[in-house]
């Protein structure tokens, strides 16, 4: 009776420490996360999207999702993925390079790196010389409530994916050990901008930030503050072929109720946000050289 008791002391202590550890590691348990029940999609993912009118072959599952995905993300970070998930060079050239995308939904788990969430990334990734690559970006800064204008050239750190960092130099969101995986099982309709901040443990980040990015649809040009305004159209995006990169190349579930998770951060729970000038037009630079 007496070592029953002790086991089951034992086993209540293990899980009240397991779920201290995970708020320090994770923010506000993810206070931006709506879930509804499995395999349906984070708020406002809704039955009245356009699906996708094409569908992109499944390949063989590269590294299944497993029950120890889940400890591990919670306990040191989401796995990095395997080269199979990551798109060649080529292809980040061909589908990706000179065009304008919208962020809808990220995983955010680079607290102790970046205090701040970047709502409303508006991300342009274009070519400098031979190895660089330049990613200017906007977002909203849910702390200082304002637009934030990102600019900086990384580069190629791989001899045929597109694998990019920043070579040990320091700015604004970048580290001196940041490293950027451009994920997709089909570059043409999404990407995940998968960025790891820091040191990498067991194959996995502590600090990172997974960013679903697709192509901006929304038919109004930029106004004269770089502006493109109105809700951002989400038709004909390959939802399941999303969920399955999660799943088969990251070890997350697109909904599910461990920690991190995947969150709506396109708006912010209800407070007030703005559209930011888009990377590419004269406001953005303008506003990227005031902030200095």
């Amino acid at each position: 009776m007496r070592l029953t008791v002790f086991i089951l002391l034992v086993m209540f202590s293990c899980c009240l420490g397991h779920r201290g550890r995970s708020h320090v590691r994770n923010r506000n348990s993810s206070k931006y996360y709506k879930p509804i029940r499995p395999t349906v999609f984070p708020f406002p993912f809704t039955s009245t999207m356009k699906p996708s009118t094409t569908t992109t072959r499944r390949p063989r599952p590269i590294s299944p999702i497993s029950p120890r995905d889940d400890i591990w993300a919670e306990l040191i970070g989401v796995r990095i993925p395997p080269k199979e998930c990551v798109i060649s060079f080529d292809e980040f050239v061909m589908h990706v390079v000179d065009m304008d995308y919208v962020s809808p939904y990220a995983i955010d788990n680079d607290y102790p790196v970046n205090p701040e969430i970047s709502f409303k990334w508006s991300p342009r990734w274009t070519l400098e010389n031979n190895n660089g690559v330049r990613r200017r970006g906007s977002y909203w800064n849910d702390i200082t409530e304002k637009c934030a204008f990102l600019d900086f050239v990384f580069q190629r750190v791989d001899e045929t994916k597109a694998i990019f960092g920043s070579e040990g130099a320091t700015d604004v969101f970048v580290t001196a050990e940041r490293k950027d995986y451009m994920v997709s099982l089909d570059p043409k309709k999404y990407v995940i901008q998968y960025i790891c901040y820091s040191q990498v443990e067991r194959n996995r980040c502590k600090d990172a930030e997974l960013l679903v990015v697709i192509k901006e649809q929304r038919p109004n040009p930029p106004d004269n503050n770089g502006k493109v305004t109105g809700e951002i159209c989400m038709d004909d995006i390959d939802w399941p072929l999303i969920e399955y990169t999660f799943r088969n190349c990251l070890g997350q579930q697109f909904v599910d109720h461990t920690e991190p998770q995947i969150m709506w951060l396109w708006e912010n729970d209800g407070k007030p946000t703005e559209d930011c000038a888009k990377p590419g037009t004269d406001a953005f630079r303008r506003n990227f050289e005031n902030q200095k």
